[in-house]
């Protein structure tokens, strides 16, 4: 079942019978091509075949091959070195009659070579269904058979074994030559063929298609090599097709890339591009012309990065797109067909009818490129169409609020100006205008009062407020409430206004000169006003306001403590270096004050820091065990200048003359940050009125 013309080929199984037909001696052991310069190398001496396949060729090339074959007999059965000698007397061309010497082959052990040695039958098989093999006297021995068989050619029939290979007789029944561009297809001398339909798929032979070889009945001639970078397989022409057979996708697509260049392509010009192409597996495909490289510029603009994708299945199909060369005059264009990548399926892409030409336009219609934003114009004397951008109006997004524009050859959508009218809404309280391209409806306090219950709140916890139809109501409440007033108690909402009953609880009328404050008839305030001139009222102390400097007051840094004082402003300024760690050991003071037993005096200062910090203020006896009289009173200082006070009674009967006034400002306690300092005025004690 041998199919003409294509011999030694068989790349597709039946299903692909259209593009390749396969040579029924292709399984043939041993056998030799017409004119191979291979007669008798592998021939059966006995059977006398030697000359047989040496028909047509030079009879003495057959005969010079013949006496090297002697290294593949077997020693008594195949022909040996003695019957290559006879072959080389076929140089008058009947060397294939001298096959019948090889009985001398019995005495051909001066062939230089046995096949392996061999124990079974087992390792002699040599995958031929077309021959039988055996283990002989320790030796491979293949012998042809006439088995049935199948060459997988549907125009093939009454397939059998001869000679060590499948063959068939060819017939001609209707077959598929797996191509939507023929009809009445029918096996012809081994070969699918079909008539092919010019109207479904035009053909190629046009004189002003750009491609050359469009129709491969040059062979390759004008086609590149297809594999590049890591993309494996082979192409060759098959029955006036090209065959690419993909081994190895590679990464890219491009990495398998059957291509033709260069081409040209004129700016303003459209192209028409068509193709039939088919694959062994349904596949995609990538067609594209392309600037042959630099930055390998697409100028089809289409799918997949540009190029257009192509769908393939088993049955070619005819293909056809169209674009306009936009770009600059290209005499550097490559037609190329992107079968690589990773994930491609491998086997075999068909491809012909190869085609690429100009489609000159004939006024502006047939230059319209679609795009609503630009001018298109035929040059009736080139035939080429040029474009320019408009800024005619253009699809609209369905926005009210933005216009439709064509704006460097796109159509846009700007926001209309802010405040621009739109559809009004059902709510009469909204303003209905336009807002970053989008119409909103936003509550207008100049329409309306309000929207919803929430805008009309007062802050009043003694009205419910409520929202009726845009206008804001206020209705007074009887709920619990606070006035915020320490003074009273219980209360609640009365006539729209929180208020309480009069208590007369401790209260603090935020009067630093006053103390013992108490609430009474709803209003905060102190018994005593404690915020009297310190020169006043028998004060004890002595330059109480440091009018004269630090007259009377003695500075204090014992065991460690440390820094200095003096008046500054009318202020006494203490600069703590070291608190050491006791309160006493930064001290200033007044000496030598008299204190009554059984009185209650009142005593008040101002006093203020750089830092937050504590002072300890006390009365003591000065000498002895330092005894205190008022007991240790601690003040928390702060960097604002305040007033405190303090009252005690002097229990005590000391001497008179040994009291002293007495500033504790060391240890670490009440020191937190070193250095710092201590700011002192208007110091007062005396008897309480």
């Amino acid at each position: 079942m041998r199919l003409d013309g294509l011999v030694g080929l068989c790349l597709l199984s039946f299903a692909s019978q259209a593009l390749v037909a396969c040579d029924d001696s292709g399984d043939r052991k041993n056998s030799s091509t017409a004119g191979s310069n291979q007669g008798g190398s592998t021939d059966v001496a006995g059977n006398a075949n030697a000359g047989e396949p040496d028909t047509g060729g030079s009879a003495s090339q057959g005969g010079s091959t013949g006496a090297t074959a002697g290294t593949f007999s077997t020693a008594g059965t195949d022909t040996g070195g003695s019957a290559g000698s006879a072959g080389s007397a076929g140089s008058a061309g009947s060397a294939g009659s001298a096959g019948s010497a090889g009985s001398a082959g019995s005495g051909g052990s001066a062939g230089n070579g046995n096949p392996p040695a061999c124990t079974t039958d087992a390792q002699c098989e040599d995958n031929n269904l077309c021959t039988d093999d055996a283990c002989t006297d320790g030796q491979c021995v293949h012998t042809n058979n006439t088995t049935t068989c199948d060459d997988g050619n549907v125009c093939t029939s009454g397939d059998a074994c001869t000679d060590g290979a499948c063959k068939g007789v060819n017939n001609n029944v209707a077959c598929d030559d797996l191509s939507s561009c023929t009809s009445a297809d029918t096996c012809v001398a081994g070969v699918c063929r079909g008539t092919k339909d010019r109207v479904a798929c035009p053909s190629c032979d046009d004189a002003i298609n750009i491609i050359q070889n469009c129709d491969f009945t040059e062979q390759l001639n004008h086609w590149e090599e297809t594999i590049l970078f890591g993309g494996g397989g082979t192409q060759e022409v098959i029955n006036q097709r090209l065959v690419v057979d993909v081994t190895a996708g590679g990464v890219h697509v491009y990495d398998v890339q059957p291509r033709q260049t260069p081409l040209t392509l004129v700016k303003g010009l459209k192209y028409r591009l068509r193709l039939v192409a088919g694959a062994s597996v349904d596949r995609d495909i990538i067609v594209g012309l392309v600037e042959d490289g630099n930055d390998y510029t697409v100028y089809s603009k289409g799918e997949a990065g540009g190029g257009y994708k192509l769908s393939l299945t088993k049955q070619a199909k005819f293909f056809e797109k169209e674009f306009t060369m936009t770009d600059p005059t290209d005499a550097k264009v490559k037609l190329e067909i992107d079968l690589g990548g990773t994930d491609v399926p491998l086997g075999s892409v068909y491809l012909d009818d190869m085609y690429v030409a100009p489609i000159k336009c004939t006024g502006a219609a047939s230059c319209d490129d679609g795009n609503v934003c630009t001018d298109d114009v035929c040059d009736l004397a080139t035939g080429a169409c040029s474009s320019t951008n408009n800024t005619a109006a253009c699809a609209t997004d369905d926005k009210e609020c933005t216009t439709d524009i064509c704006v460097a050859g796109a159509c846009t959508h700007p926001a209309m100006p802010d405040d621009t009218s739109c559809t009004a809404d059902a709510d009469e309280c909204t303003a209905d205008v336009c807002k970053t391209g989008e119409c909103k409806h936003d509550f207008d306090q100049n329409v309306c009062d309000c929207q919803l219950d929430e805008q009309c709140n007062d802050d009043n916890p003694c009205t419910d407020d409520t929202c009726n139809s845009g206008t804001c109501v206020y209705a007074n409440n009887t709920a619990t409430c606070d006035d915020g007033e320490l003074c009273t108690s219980n209360d609640a909402c009365a006539g729209g206004l929180c208020g309480g009953a009069n208590n007369t609880v401790a209260c603090d009328d935020a009067d630093p000169c006053t103390i013992t404050d108490m609430c009474g008839g709803g209003e905060c305030g102190g018994s005593v006003n404690v915020c009297l001139d310190c020169t006043l009222g028998g004060n004890l102390l002595t330059n109480c306001n440091f009018s004269n400097g630090d007259t009377a007051w003695l500075p204090g840094f014992f065991d460690g403590g440390a820094g200095t004082q003096m008046v500054t402003d009318g202020a006494l300024v203490v600069n703590i270096t070291n608190a050491s760690d006791a309160n006493y050991k930064v001290q200033p003071r007044q000496e030598g004050l008299t204190l009554v037993q059984g009185t209650t005096y009142l005593v008040r200062f101002s006093a203020m820091a750089s830092v937050a910090r504590g002072m300890v203020l006390t009365l003591t006896q000065n000498g002895g065990n330092y005894a205190s009289y008022s007991g240790g009173q601690t003040f928390n200082l702060t960097t604002e200048m305040k007033t405190y006070s303090f009252e005690f009674t002097m229990n005590a009967a000391p001497p008179a003359e040994l009291v002293k006034f007495e500033l504790d400002l060391g240890g670490v306690a009440n020191n937190p940050t070193v250095p710092n300092t201590v700011t002192l005025d208007n110091f007062f004690i005396a008897p309480k009125p």
